[in-house]
């Protein structure tokens, strides 16, 4: 097989391509025109033939163009991974820090913030027990000592509730730049029950899909007609050119 050499040159390599694409489209209508008859049929498999001829040259002087630049590329590649890689794991690194300390973060302040709210709860309790005493009392000083416990209580409950407002808000505050995305996922922890209800109609068909992979080695396997409940094995024929 004849050699083909490197071309140094952009303009050379995109000359070649540019011939390859305008004798592969010939071939492409020559086929696409084609029409297999009992007097036509040796002409087409030769044709197929030819076909198959042009391909491999046209592949290997495609590679013998593109190979050279894909080793240079590929070593380049090779010296800048080791930066690369560090700089990702270093990325990683911290990310994983911020999240774990921003996580750490809001949980003592959801901590912090109940422990506040339940107090302030208890003011409330407290302002409103005051407010049944104000309302019962018989005597004028009474009700004005009830009624001062009633501010006292409220200004309590509220400045509590508004305390635990913003220790909630100071956990959501982040640094400029700095934002965090919450992903959710979906694990299978149990198939066997995921596709009893999907079988059942409690969870949408979209849930389980077929292993086409897994089944398409079984059919091979048996290579006969079978299969399981709902899969039915079947063959193909496909021309393959000696």
């Amino acid at each position: 097989m004849k050699k083909v050499e490197v071309l140094s040159s952009e303009s050379q390599a995109l000359e070649r391509a540019s011939r390859s694409v305008t004798a592969a489209d010939e071939v492409l209508a020559g086929a696409r025109s084609a029409v297999v008859t009992a007097a036509t049929y040796e002409v087409v498999n030769a044709t197929l033939r030819a076909v198959k001829v042009l391909s491999k040259q046209v592949e290997t002087e495609r590679k013998a163009l593109t190979d050279p630049l894909n080793g240079v590329v590929k070593r380049i590649m090779a010296k800048f991974k080791p930066a690369t890689d560090a700089l990702a794991l270093a990325e990683k690194t911290l990310k994983g820090k911020l999240e774990s300390y921003d996580a750490e973060l809001k949980r003592k302040a959801s901590e912090a913030a109940a422990k506040i709210l339940r107090e302030a709860e208890e003011a409330r309790e407290r302002e409103a027990e005051a407010q049944r005493k104000a309302d019962k009392a018989k005597t004028p000083t009474a009700r004005a000592a009830a009624e001062a416990e009633v501010r006292r209580e409220g200004a309590k409950a509220g400045r509590r509730e508004e305390k635990a407002a913003a220790v909630v808000l100071a956990a959501q505050a982040t640094p400029e730049g700095l934002s965090f995305r919450e992903t959710w996922h979906a694990e299978v922890f149990d198939l066997d029950a995921l596709v009893a209800a999907v079988a059942a109609g409690r969870a949408p068909r979209g849930a389980v899909a077929a292993d086409h992979g897994f089944l398409d080695a079984e059919a091979r396997k048996v290579r006969a007609e079978g299969g399981f409940p709902g899969v039915r094995f079947v063959s193909r024929r496909s021309t393959v050119q000696s």
